[in-house]
């Protein structure tokens, strides 16, 4: 599977009710109602509810937006039901946002790193 573009991948869907739940925790475990989360996010407090029920659907960008408020990665809503294509995808998006040159450099040297430890335990 190439991932030169990952705007057009198609992901498969999460369940909308794990991940609502994952932010409600997230938001109950920083002490924030769904009113204030909401003006946080620019959301109505019914739209977060919604969400948090699992009966409105979450965009990625909203999602990336949810995380950096709740002061967690994206994949912690994602977890149980990532497969290893979008988390690819994840992967690559979450490296292209890194800074600079160097940065990204040197996460290539810690994922090599990381690689040969574990390819070499097996």
């Amino acid at each position: 599977m190439k991932y030169a573009n990952v705007n057009h991948y198609e992901p498969n869907r999460p369940d909308l009710k794990n991940v609502g739940q994952r932010i409600k925790h997230a938001r109950e475990a920083l002490g924030l109602s769904q009113e204030k989360f909401g003006e946080l996010v620019g959301k109505s407090q019914r739209t977060i509810s919604d969400i948090e029920r699992g009966e409105v659907r979450l965009f990625l960008d909203d999602l990336y937006r949810f995380a950096n408020i709740l002061e967690k990665p994206v994949v912690h809503f994602l977890e149980d039901d990532i497969n290893e294509d979008d988390l690819n995808v994840i992967l690559i998006r979450e490296i292209h946002q890194l800074p600079t040159v160097e940065a990204k450099q040197t996460l290539l040297k810690m994922i090599q790193a990381f690689t040969a430890f574990f390819t070499t335990k097996s």
